[in-house]
């Protein structure tokens, strides 16, 4: 089965039946193994028990679908085969719409492993950080977010886990600066998604450049400093009141007329 395993070519073979008897392949190694050569792999197992709990393992493993060596006929292997086919036919469709969604963004959307390794890139991403998604994949998320906000070590698998997981389940959204390839700053904001795939979890992170923002609010404080050291210096009294009458501002000289 190893052997099998490894000559494996997953442009000559739709589906893979797959026989969990054959022992040279720890339980459910083999689905792994097979499923990390060719993601999009249909693999139906072969369990020669009635217990459909192995079975179902296996599916939790990343197999389509399996069958019985007790129930085994020619229909139901046609049967089988073909739902197999079918779903992942289907799982592909939605994982290439998923991905052109993806691609076609507007915000950089980085996904990365339980590790912080950095395992997809989309184009939006590669126009605000000016890395590739050739060369950016397999980093580490430091490399683009040095500081994680709430001071988490990136490089603690379960405390990054858990501050993403309670992040995507408030639907919290966090500012922080991240780094360009070239190494100046750039502010953020961040939205955090946390998924399970083949067992595996990725966490996904949706990227905002707030630059605009930042240069927008600042240049507001800007003109309200400004305006509030005009009317502070002004040689005669200011005063702004609501329409209740209640005083909202003064300046200076009214501070100097009356004491308050």
């Amino acid at each position: 089965l190893a052997a099998a395993v490894t000559s494996y070519d997953p442009l000559q073979h739709d589906v893979v039946l797959l026989d969990l008897g054959i022992t040279d392949i720890p339980d459910f190694d083999a689905v792994t193994r097979l499923l990390a050569r060719d993601p999009d792999a249909a693999v139906v197992v072969l369990v020669g028990t009635e217990d459909d709990s192995v079975g179902e393992a296996a599916v939790r493993a990343g197999a389509q679908d399996f069958v019985t060596k007790g129930g085994l006929t020619g229909s139901a292997l046609r049967r089988v085969v073909r739902y197999a086919h079918g779903r992942k036919a289907a799982i592909r469709d939605s994982e290439e719409r998923y991905r052109r969604i993806v691609q076609n963004a507007l915000d950089a959307v980085m996904t990365t492993d339980a590790s912080g390794l950095i395992v997809d890139w989309n184009a939006r991403a590669e126009q605000l950080f000016g890395w590739p998604r050739a060369e950016v994949v397999g980093r580490h998320v430091r490399d683009i977010i040095p500081d994680r906000p709430g001071a988490v070590d990136a490089h603690d698998p379960v405390a990054l886990v858990a501050f993403v997981t309670d992040l995507w389940q408030r639907r919290a959204v966090v500012e922080v600066p991240a780094r360009h390839r070239d190494g100046h700053a750039i502010p953020v904001e961040l939205a955090h998604s946390v998924t399970t795939v083949h067992g595996a979890t990725l966490l996904t992170v949706f990227i905002r450049d707030i630059s605009e923002r930042r240069r927008s609010e600042e240049k507001l404080h800007a003109q309200q400093v400004f305006a509030d050291s005009l009317i502070d210096n002004m040689p005669g009294v200011f005063a702004l009141l609501d329409d209740a009458g209640r005083v909202l501002r003064w300046n200076t000289a009214v501070e100097r007329l009356f004491g308050y």
